[in-house]
């Protein structure tokens, strides 16, 4: 993501880009592992793939049919040990795949060139560009490319390589799994954009970052049982029962499962609201003049103490 990429620029190490899902059956034929039919394919869902990401979604989505289904009797049995019975399963697979909020933290100010007597901001960028970008596109950014580009390569079945064009390349956020007010990943920016409902079809999810796990398999909005088998008791309950605001040992980074968004990421089509903490509102008016020419809604939040 381009926030992404201007914080490695200010030497941070870590990329700040992390980006589903109430109603499913066991499975019978050929319905989803989690018996959902799935979003519907609107407008800039998977019609805006190239083909090498068509490609990477339809491997992705197969794989994953096949690890959700096999993951499915344990993850039943998983709920049905914590009083849980199957409606209650259906409800949260619906959730995941329909509703969960995919969002996609950043620092609006964090200078691009940070030392310079004028400089440019995260927010800067925005401002002048369409789309929120990759650091393959971008170009600007302290880390490997190599290096993620291999990960890529790894975690896609090779579908990601060498050749693929940087525009290309998934953008990464997470799942505000219990649609916590901050978000999952403040760390890397106390802002986020949340995306529209139809950017899911072309989403791609794993169990925590997907950097320290290449070997799982990635899990689409419709087949994640894999993914959700994972979860601890603790995090089903809360899950479950929507307590939104369980601790967790670090509440800056709260995210169980990062999104991987394939195709590109339009401000105007593909973004559905952005979230900024109240304590910046001395610095409100540049981020309503972005959602107002991007044409998308803006809040903000309030952490509870």
């Amino acid at each position: 993501m381009w926030f992404g990429s201007y914080r490695a620029k200010a030497n941070y190490a870590r990329m700040g880009c992390f980006l589903s899902c109430l109603r499913g059956t066991m499975p019978d034929g050929n319905e989803p592992s989690d018996g959902t039919k799935g979003p519907e394919l609107e407008p800039n869902g998977e019609s805006s793939l190239s083909p090498t990401q068509a490609r990477v979604m339809s491997g992705a989505r197969a794989r994953a049919k096949e690890a959700s289904n096999a993951a499915l009797p344990r993850l039943a049995q998983n709920f049905q040990r914590l009083g849980y019975d199957k409606d209650v399963l259906q409800t949260v697979l619906k959730y995941l795949r329909d509703a969960a909020p995919i969002i996609i933290h950043f620092d609006p100010f964090l200078p691009i060139e940070p030392g310079c007597c004028f400089y440019r901001t995260v927010l800067d960028a925005f401002l002048a560009d369409s789309h929120c970008r990759s650091v393959f596109e971008t170009e600007v950014t302290a880390s490997n490319t190599a290096q993620r580009e291999e990960k890529e390569r790894t975690l896609f079945a090779g579908q990601y390589d060498g050749e693929t064009a940087p525009g290309e390349r998934p953008k990464y956020g997470s799942v505000n799994l219990y649609n916590m007010p901050g978000g999952t990943a403040r760390d890397f920016g106390d802002c986020y954009f949340e995306l529209k409902a139809q950017v899911r079809a072309r989403c791609t999810f794993t169990y925590g970052p997907s950097t320290e796990d290449l070997a799982q398999t990635v899990a689409t909005c419709e087949h994640l049982a894999h993914v959700l088998v994972r979860f601890t008791d603790e995090e089903i309950r809360c899950l479950v029962e929507r307590n939104w605001y369980a601790p967790t040992s670090d509440p800056r980074i709260n995210f169980l499962i990062e999104a991987q968004v394939h195709g590109p990421i339009e401000f105007v089509r593909d973004v559905k609201e952005l979230r900024y903490d109240k304590e910046l509102w001395c610095k409100w008016k540049r981020l309503h003049k972005l959602a107002n020419e991007k044409r998308f809604k803006i809040r903000s939040y309030e952490l509870t103490p």
